[in-house]
């Protein structure tokens, strides 16, 4: 991985820095080809703001933002194809806790200029926050009086 990488106990990896070209979010003013020009300016912002003002950003949508290329959506998938790729992904997600974790997991953190350094406990927050961010915004659509209930409810 680029960046860099402390070293912890024999010689495992304890941060893993990502970068703007590996994780292409950015602010929804900025182009995202601009916006490694902030590096530096974000981790200096990220040192001196709290992890809880962090994961309330990603909570609350104060500050439009851009998804990572990655997460694009792809053009005209058939639903039963979504549908396996997202039982995939919950499979690979519940073997991962069900593996022996690192010995050296607490003291380990993910780096990147928009997210901050995290520890694993910090990185489950943030996506919580904005898992919980994505529920609100789904109530809303749901609550919304010209939403079509019958054409949700079919299969």
């Amino acid at each position: 991985m680029p960046g860099s990488d402390r070293v912890g106990e024999a010689g495992k990896k304890t941060n893993i820095e990502l970068t703007f070209e590996q994780v292409n979010t950015s602010v929804a003013f900025i182009p995202r080809e601009v916006i490694p020009l902030f590096t530096l300016p974000l981790k200096m912002f990220n040192f001196f703001v709290p992890h809880i003002v962090r994961e309330t950003m990603f909570r609350f949508p104060l500050i439009p933002a851009l998804n990572p290329r990655v997460s694009d959506p792809a053009p005209s998938r058939p639903i039963d194809e979504l549908r396996s790729c997202l039982a995939s992904s919950i499979e690979a997600t519940e073997a991962i806790f069900r593996a022996d974790l690192p010995a050296n997991l607490k003291d380990m953190t993910l780096s990147h200029p928009i997210l901050g350094t995290n520890n694993i406990v910090q990185i489950l927050g943030i996506m919580g926050a904005h898992e919980e961010r994505h529920q609100t915004q789904m109530r809303a659509v749901l609550a919304n009086p010209r939403f079509p209930k019958q054409a949700f409810h079919q299969s």
